[in-house]
């Protein structure tokens, strides 16, 4: 306790174990780089341009291109797209604080995951999924659209999606911020896998059912603990 203009403070120390600081940037080989060049080449390497310059606007073999797309719909970027998803997460350490969220990339060509989305700017493109840093604002991990039956097809619901987004930063007790579509029952999983979230929770939600309904004054914070979640 401290007095501080005459008031008794009560100061409380956090336990050492809950102190957790993850230094965000390079790791590996890409910490001894200072070229602009040799940096771009850890995330683009020359596989991956050779495919842009040999294909043009498509970034696979054109031979067995239907075959692909019969049980992958991104099949003619997956190699490009997965080796990129690789190097973000090879050559970046994220800080201690993180972000799960979409974005609907602006897009009105051809494409199996073109989507409609009225309520944001650009109403039609390709909704992408991704984990970031909040303090670097790096990009770690992407992940898009629905598969059909096939080996690529995953669960995209947010049960499904978050834990695979965060799969490569489990066991590192960092915190995840997210949005009511993410945080609807994931809250637990991911605790479990020792990652905290702080989002907010839609009305109709099992978590939100334990509140009691009663109106807060204007003004007034009510807040619910139970188990090791705090809402």
């Amino acid at each position: 306790m401290v007095k501080l203009n005459g008031k008794n403070i009560f100061l409380v120390r956090t336990c050492a174990e809950n102190i957790d600081y993850h230094l965000p940037g390079v790791v590996g080989a890409a910490r001894e780089l200072t070229s602009p060049i040799d940096i771009w080449e850890c995330f683009f390497t020359d596989e991956m341009l050779n495919d842009i310059v040999e294909n043009t606007t498509r970034f696979d073999d054109k031979t067995t291109r239907l075959e692909r797309q019969e049980i992958d719909k991104l099949a003619t970027i997956r190699t490009f797209f997965e080796t990129f998803n690789s190097n973000c997460k090879k050559y970046y350490i994220m800080s201690e604080y993180t972000t799960v969220d979409e974005k609907l990339e602006a897009f009105r060509g051809r494409c199996g995951f073109k989507i409609y989305m009225p309520q944001k700017p650009n109403r039609y493109g390709i909704k992408i999924y991704a984990l970031t840093d909040a303090k670097m604002f790096f990009t770690a991990h992407m992940d898009v659209g629905k598969q059909p039956p096939s080996p690529y097809q995953v669960n995209t619901s947010n049960i499904g999606l978050v834990p695979r987004l965060c799969e490569h930063i489990w066991n590192s007790d960092r915190n995840v911020t997210m949005d009511n579509f993410f945080t609807a029952e994931v809250a637990e999983e991911l605790l479990a896998k020792k990652l905290t979230i702080l989002g907010t929770i839609k009305k109709k939600t099992n978590v939100a059912s334990r509140i009691s309904p009663r109106k807060s004054a204007c003004g007034e914070a009510v807040c619910v603990h139970f188990k090791n979640i705090l809402l």
